[in-house]
């Protein structure tokens, strides 16, 4: 069943004075509003599960201002000159951080009480992570505060160290009183975070039922450390070399039913997307021992961030098939 869960926050800005940050005419009267949701589809070791660890975890947030371009036209070009890795922590009841900064004052508003203008926007993007990077050794660096584009996280992998990213760019306060004014936006940015790796399930069946199979062990390997992009959310730079290896008390799993039954094997894992990820699988099938090492995600298939998928392994005989089922949902 899909768990949304919603959270109301409010972050007020005011314009500060690092040497990285931009000085634009502020709007002392708005204040920004900020909601925020990560969907939840199952439950999983993720140690952002819920709305309560995510408020213990807290989040950075990145923010560039790019004055009447959008993010599109100037993003390649600016850096984050509006907040740099600005934490974002949960205070009783709303999140909070310090110090505090409003949006940019709009140019030339036009209104609904009959003042024209050229209704000039004036832009601020938004990139968040979670967990804020406090005291979280699996967070090991940033793009720099001097960096053009959209900002970077690296990254190493273990079995609890989730990613979680949400964006949202061209946010700009609008002051028109005019009810048919579509492209008002007003004083709320909403982040919905996703996960930036991939879920990944373990089954196993057999090919017939003529043949009594019995799955002694599985271990995977992939790449451990990389590099993610807050706006694209795409990996790169992957690298490293580790492995998991399911809980020999799994074992032995004995297979039986008809082929399209397949038999869980233990609990899924995240993986980096893109990583070279490769199998070890040990197993009996008429008293005979068998043993393969072969890779995942093959065909030119990359996982793609924020999904998760089925790897099933068919074993007939001496030979095993892997296939590959992605979901729909995102998780």
């Amino acid at each position: 069943m899909r768990r949304i869960i919603c959270f109301l926050f409010l972050i007020v800005l005011m314009v500060g004075c690092s040497k990285d940050e931009v000085t634009p005419e502020v709007d002392t009267s708005g204040a920004i509003l900020f909601t925020a949701s990560r969907p939840s589809s199952y439950i999983t070791r993720s140690m952002i599960e819920n709305v309560e660890a995510l408020q213990l975890a807290g989040f950075g947030v990145f923010a560039y201002y790019t004055g009447a371009s959008d993010w599109s036209t100037a993003g390649a070009s600016t850096i984050p000159n509006f907040m740099y890795n600005q934490q974002v922590t949960w205070d009783i009841n709303h999140w909070t951080y310090s110090p505090v900064k409003y949006w940019p004052n709009n140019n030339n508003p036009a209104d609904g009480s009959g003042a024209t203008g050229s209704q000039d926007k004036n832009y601020l993007s938004f990139f968040a992570y979670a967990p804020y990077d406090d005291n979280i050794s699996y967070i090991t660096g940033f793009s720099a505060n001097n960096a053009t584009g959209a900002p970077t996280v690296d990254y190493t992998w273990g079995a609890e160290n989730d990613l979680l990213y949400a964006v949202q760019t061209d946010r700009y306060k609008y002051d028109s009183n005019d009810a048919n004014d579509n492209g008002r936006v007003g004083d709320v940015v909403s982040f919905m975070f996703r996960h930036a790796l991939v879920k990944v399930q373990f089954k196993v069946r057999r090919s017939n039922n003529s043949q009594n199979v019995t799955l002694n062990s599985l271990g995977i390997s992939f790449n451990t450390t990389g590099t993610f992009n807050l706006g694209t959310a795409l990996w790169s730079s992957l690298s490293g070399s580790g492995s998991y290896v399911f809980d020999a008390g799994l074992f032995p799993i004995n297979v039986t039913g008809e082929p399209e039954t397949a038999y869980v094997v233990g609990s899924t894992i995240m993986l980096i997307p893109g990583s070279l990820t490769t199998y070890d699988v040990t197993y009996t099938v008429g008293g005979s021992d068998f043993s393969h090492t072969g890779a995942l995600f093959e065909s030119g298939l990359i996982p793609a961030a924020n999904h998760q998928y089925n790897v099933i392994f068919t074993i007939d005989g001496d030979a095993i098939k892997v296939d590959i089922q992605r979901f729909t949902e995102q998780w």
